[in-house]
């Protein structure tokens, strides 16, 4: 089990259940190594819009990368970007691709 990799998950969004699910043992497992990498463990009412990475995950995203793009780039779905863009106010799909392609 690559600890650095599920480090990097977890503090890009990813939840515990989705990392366990990726690396085939369970929440606990998961949950002791990223404490064991001194990472906090984020409570079920904590919101990711406060991650430190929020503003370069929008940031690559405005300028027209794909959700993937963005989610390989900072190690987490590509469903985790799409919260955070439209938490942000950043119109998706057509919208965006039509304001970028303007612009450039």
């Amino acid at each position: 089990m690559d600890e650095e990799k599920i480090v990097k998950m977890y503090q890009g969004g990813a939840p515990i259940c989705r990392i366990a699910l990726d690396e085939g043992c369970s929440d606990n497992a998961i949950k002791r190594r990223l404490q064991k990498n001194g990472v906090k463990i984020r409570g079920k009412g904590d919101g990711y819009k406060f991650e430190s990475n929020f503003e370069g995950v929008v940031a690559m995203y405005k300028e027209g990368h794909t959700l993937e793009e963005v989610g390989e780039a900072f190690g987490m779905t590509a469903h985790a970007v799409a919260r955070r863009v439209e938490a942000a106010g950043v119109k998706r799909g057509r919208q965006q691709r039509d304001i970028w392609q303007k612009k450039h």
